[in-house]
């Protein structure tokens, strides 16, 4: 009797989520910009996809609050609470231009209000980020539920939950994965037509941290296109109206720092150099966009690798490795000769030398992939085709031009284009229509 009723309870409220999602709670999911052909009798329905979902998220937040709440400082999160804390003694013009971090003030801001209402205890911050994060899966879902086909929806999230940066930004006091909800956030906004919710999404997105500047560009320059091909659709001029309006707060903030950063000695030890293109660090988001997505670039694999030109050049390409190897960053004090997981997981099975050919071989393995997603671009512009998925490949492409001038080269950056690239390359009409996305 208890599990019937507690069954039927949550059935209910997922199915009121659904609808608040404006979402049907009975249709094979539909796509938000065009008709698509029907997913199939496979096809679970949107409730029964977040009935699983919440349950997995739910087993997912509790088994990570069980592993990591108590646990001590992990990393960056001991600076980091301090910086709540300071901020948690008021929000001025003097700390939000002084403040002892590199990044953007807004997750340590909302942190500070959780902590004023909660205690700062670092267990405390860390239910904050459990509530952030199941928000973000859930948003993600949402976003691929507009996007994609039948279960891809429910696919998408589960894989990008269980990448192990993303878990660990779950339970820890970081701010990747506030950032991570604002991305979903804009990106949803963008399908859904909706100048506000851009504004204020991609706003808070930049706020968070600087290097979203990749989303922003991708956003405008498609936001452009659009406008200029679609040129009696007043919409297109909103969104690009709010695209550049979202970056006027942190326009301000660089003004009141006079800089990149906040005015804090650690501006002086990470950016005292000229900002600059790191050729390494390309490389690096290269292979990455091969090593984090391999499941799906492995079941998708006649896509990118049966075109003989799109081999040929990325053999020829591929030479270029060597001039820019993977390689971590300056340490700086901070003791860093990784640059994450992976490459920390190839040094414990081999050597050095052994870590580089791994590396270019990877590297060779991503290029078909990448000048798949360029070509993708090129073709839809050509065909002057607007649809979303150029979008997802302006995404990709902008983070590999604007994430290597960050002053530090690390995996984890990564996942912040996940989810225009599970969107991407999980595609199926833009799949069946051409070689290139």
């Amino acid at each position: 009797m208890s599990e019937s009723w507690l069954s039927s309870t949550l059935f209910g409220v997922v199915t009121k989520v659904a609808d608040r999602m404006h979402l049907s709670q009975c249709d094979p999911i539909r796509r938000a910009d065009e008709r698509r052909p029907s997913a199939g009798s496979g096809a679970l329905t949107v409730c029964h996809q977040l009935i699983i979902l919440v349950s997995l998220l739910l087993i997912l937040e509790g088994a990570l609050a069980v592993w990591g709440l108590h646990r001590p400082a992990w990393g960056d999160e001991a600076h980091f609470a301090e910086t709540i804390r300071f901020f948690g003694n008021g929000v001025t013009l003097q700390s939000l231009a002084h403040y002892h971090e590199m990044s953007a003030p807004l997750p340590f801001i909302i942190y500070s209000f959780w902590g004023r209402l909660f205690g700062f205890a670092l267990q405390n911050l860390r239910f904050l980020s459990l509530l952030i994060a199941f928000c973000t899966f859930l948003a993600s879902f949402r976003l691929f539920a507009l996007v994609l086909d039948g279960n891809l929806a429910l696919y998408a999230a589960i894989f990008l939950a269980l990448n192990p940066y993303v878990a660990g930004s779950a339970i820890f006091v970081f701010t990747d994965m506030l950032a991570l909800l604002c991305l979903v956030m804009a990106c949803t906004a963008v399908v859904k037509r909706s100048p506000a919710m851009l504004l204020v999404s991609l706003s808070a997105g930049l706020l968070c941290r600087q290097y979203l500047a990749f989303l922003w560009a991708a956003v405008a320059v498609f936001s452009l296109v659009r406008l200029g091909q679609q040129t009696r659709d007043k919409q297109d001029s909103w969104m690009l109206m709010a695209c550049a309006g979202s970056a006027l707060p942190l326009a301000a903030l660089m003004v009141l720092w006079r800089g990149l950063s906040p005015d804090s000695s650690l501006r002086s030890v990470y950016l005292n150099e000229p900002l600059a293109f790191h050729s390494t660090a390309a490389t690096l988001y290269v292979v990455l966009l091969l090593v984090y997505l391999v499941p799906i670039i492995a079941v998708r694999w006649r896509q990118f690798y049966r075109d003989p030109r799109i081999l040929g050049a990325s053999f020829l390409l591929s030479w270029l490795y060597w001039l820019a190897p993977v390689t971590a960053s300056p340490s700086r004090g901070m003791q860093i000769d990784t640059v994450g997981y992976f490459h920390r997981f190839l040094r414990l099975v081999g050597s050095r030398t052994s870590n580089q050919i791994v590396f270019y071989l990877l590297f060779l393995a991503a290029l078909p992939v990448l000048l798949s997603i360029v070509k993708g671009c090129y073709t839809r512009l050509s065909r002057h085709d607007t649809s979303f998925p150029l979008l997802w490949g302006f995404c990709v492409v902008s983070f590999l031009l604007v994430m290597p001038m960050s002053y530090l080269t690390w995996e984890k950056y990564f996942i912040l284009v996940l989810p225009p690239a599970l969107m991407l390359l999980l595609n199926t009409q833009s799949l069946a229509e051409q070689t290139g996305f």
